[in-house]
C-alpha cells in the first residue's frame, strides 16, 4: 500500500533522525515509529513536514508540507491518508479514492472542533476516526458523521524493554506534570509512604521547576529527589531501577505513555484509574487502581516492602512489552485499512 501521513502541524524541521532532544512531541515520535515499521513491512511511506526539500531516511519520504495539498490533488494518490488532529487534508484530496483516517490524540468536542475550524471539514468528508484509547475514542459526540471509529493504541520505545542489572531498589517515581496530582502524591508519599518504608526514595521527573514549593529537609528526611531534564536512555536505566510508579491519572490523559513506559521495564503501577489510566492499568495484574489516599499509601507501602508481591505485579507488568510494541501498532493500523478497504 502506498501511505501518506499527512500532517501540517508537525515540528519544524522534523524527520526520521529527530530526538526527543529537538523537541519532539509524542504525535512525531509516533509517526517516526509506525512510518519506520509500515516500511519494514513492505508498504511506501510519505510523512508530509515541515523541511525545505525532499528527503529519504530510513526507507521513508519526508516531503515539504508545502507541497501537501498538490500531492493530495496529484491522479494518482494513496491508499489510505493518516492525518493527525486534522480534516483540512482530507478535504483537498476529496476525490480521491483513498481511505481517509483521522488520527486523534486530543479530546474535541464540537464547539472545539468549530472554534479550530475542524468540524465543516469532517461533515464534507466523514473519515474514519482512529483513537488511541476507547477513553478518547467513547469522548467524541455521536453526533459526528466518522465513517468508523476505531482505536489502536501507540507502544513504548525499546529502551524501556531491558531487564535490569544488579538489586532494585525501593524507589518510587514520578513522570508527569505537575497539575496532574503532584501536589498530592508527595504529601501522601512524605506523610503515610515514606515514614514506613526506611530507606525508600521517589525521583519526580518533569517538575524540577516546583521544588521550591518545599522545604529541603522534608525532603530529604522522606527521600524526595527533583530530577533535572534527562534523555530517554537515562530514564529508562531509571525505571527499570525503580519498584513503583505512584499517578492518579488525569481527565485529559488520553493514552499515558509515561504508564505504559513503567509497564515495560517491569513497574507496576498505583493510580486511580482518572483519564486513561482505567484502561492502561489492569488492576491485581500489573498494578493498582485504587480510589482514596490511604488506600494508596497502604498499597505503595506493601508493593515498596512485600518482595513477593511486589514481583507478582511486576511479571504482570512485563507481559505488555510484547503488546506494546510499535510493530504490532503497524500491524494493526494495515490490518484496520485493508479491512476498510473492502468494505468499498
Amino acid at each position: 500500500m502506498k501511505i501518506l501521513f499527512a500532517n501540517r502541524l508537525f515540528a519544524d524541521g522534523f524527520t526520521a533522525s529527530s530526538t526527543t532532544a529537538d523537541g519532539l512531541g509524542g504525535i512525531e515520535i509516533a509517526t517516526q515509529h509506525i512510518a519506520k515499521e509500515l516500511v519494514q513491512l513492505g508498504h511506501e511511506v510519505t510523512v508530509s513536514v515541515n523541511i525545505p526539500k525532499l528527503l529519504v531516511e530510513d526507507e521513508v519520504t519526508w516531503s515539504p508540507v508545502k507541497n501537501l495539498q498538490q500531492i493530495l490533488q496529484a491522479e494518482h494518490g494513496f491508499d489510505a491518508i493518516i492525518s493527525s488532529n486534522d480534516s483540512l487534508p482530507f478535504v483537498w484530496a476529496s476525490k480521491g479514492a483513498q481511505t481517509n483516517l483521522l488520527w486523534q490524540h486530543n479530546p474535541m468536542p464540537l464547539i472545539k472542533a468549530w472554534r479550530k475550524k475542524q468540524l465543516l471539514p469532517i461533515l464534507k468528508t466523514c473519515p474514519h476516526l482512529v483513537c488511541v484509547g476507547s477513553y478518547l475514542k467513547d469522548s467524541f459526540s455521536p453526533l459526528y458523521p466518522f465513517s468508523s471509529r476505531a482505536v489502536i493504541g501507540l507502544a513504548v520505545s525499546e529502551l524501556f524493554k531491558k531487564d535490569p542489572e544488579g538489586d532494585i531498589p525501593r524507589r518510587a517515581i514520578w513522570l508527569s506534570q505537575s497539575q496532574r496530582g503532584l501536589k498530592e502524591t508527595l504529601t501522601l508519599w512524605m506523610e503515610k509512604i515514606a515514614p514506613q518504608v526506611p530507606g525508600a526514595e521517589m525521583l519526580v521527573f518533569s517538575c524540577q521547576h516546583r521544588e521550591q514549593e518545599y522545604e529541603a529537609e522534608n525532603l530529604k528526611k522522606a527521600g524526595v529527589r527533583f530530577m533535572p531534564r534527562i534523555s530517554q536512555q537515562e530514564l529508562a536505566a531509571y525505571l527499570n531501577h525503580s519498584r513503583i510508579m505512584i499517578y492518579p491519572g488525569a481527565k485529559d490523559e488520553t493514552f499515558c505513555l509515561a504508564a505504559a513506559e513503567a509497564l515495560c521495564s517491569g513497574v507496576p503501577v498505583v493510580t486511580r484509574g482518572i483519564g486513561s489510566l482505567s484502561e492502561r492499568i489492569t488492576h491485581s495484574v500489573d498494578g493498582l487502581i485504587i480510589k482514596s489516599p490511604e488506600e494508596t499509601a497502604a498499597a505503595s507501602v506493601k508493593i515498596l516492602t512485600n518482595d513477593a508481591y511486589w514481583q507478582n505485579l511486576r511479571k504482570g507488568a512485563l507481559a505488555s512489552r510484547e503488546t506494546l510494541s510499535w510493530r504490532k501498532v503497524a500491524e494493526n493500523w494495515v490490518a484496520y485499512i485493508q479491512a476498510l478497504s473492502k468494505q468499498n
